[in-house]
C-alpha cells in the first residue's frame, strides 16, 4: 500500500487500519440502533443493508491475510495462533460463563441434565455469550479454508467462497 506520510512507514497497511476503525464504527452503529436515529428509513435501509454489512466481512478476510502472511513467514505460526486464539477463546468463555447461564435459564426451561449439553453447544456454536459469535465464526472459517486450499487448491478454494 501507499503511505500517506513518512510518519507512517512502519504502517504499511494504513488505508486497512483506517477501514477497519470506520468498520468498527460501522459495527457499533448497527448494535446499537444509532443509524435508525440518524437516518430516514430509505437510506437507513441502504446505510444496514448495504454498507454496514461489508464491517465483518472485512475483519475476517483481513484476518485470514495477515495470519496467511505470518504462516508464510514461519510455518510454526498457525500452531501458535490456534492455542492463542483457543486460549483468549476459553478464558473470555469463563468470564461470560455466568450472563450465558442466566440466559439459558430464563429464556429456556430444560430440565437440568441438559444445561451443560446446551453450554456445549453455545460454546461451539455461538459463544457462552452472543459477544463471541466471532471466534467460533472465525474459526471455522480457517479450519473450511485450510481444508480447501490444501485438498482442491487456492483456485477451486476462492470458486467455492465465492460460492458461499
Amino acid at each position: 500500500m501507499i503511505n500517506l506520510s513518512s510518519k507512517h512507514q512502519g504502517n504499511s497497511y494504513l488505508f486497512l487500519t483506517v477501514a477497519q476503525y470506520v468498520a468498527s464504527i460501522l459495527i457499533i452503529m448497527i448494535h446499537s440502533g444509532m443509524s435508525g436515529l440518524l437516518f430516514s428509513p430509505p437510506i437507513n435501509f441502504f446505510f444496514l443493508c448495504l454498507l454496514c454489512k461489508i464491517a465483518v466481512p472485512l475483519f475476517l478476510i483481513s484476518t485470514g491475510y495477515f495470519i496467511k502472511k505470518k504462516i508464510f513467514q514461519n510455518t510454526n505460526y498457525s500452531a501458535f495462533w490456534w492455542r492463542k486464539q483457543l486460549k483468549s477463546y476459553v478464558c473470555w468463555s469463563v468470564v461470560y460463563l455466568p450472563y450465558g447461564l442466566s440466559y439459558l435459564v430464563y429464556n429456556f426451561h430444560f430440565p437440568l441434565f441438559l444445561y451443560p449439553i446446551a453450554l456445549l453447544i453455545d460454546f461451539l456454536y455461538l459463544g457462552t455469550y452472543y459477544h463471541l459469535w466471532y471466534f467460533p465464526a472465525l474459526f471455522l472459517g480457517m479450519g473450511i479454508s485450510t481444508f480447501e486450499v490444501k485438498r482442491l487448491g487456492y483456485r477451486f478454494a476462492f470458486f467455492i467462497t465465492i460460492l458461499f
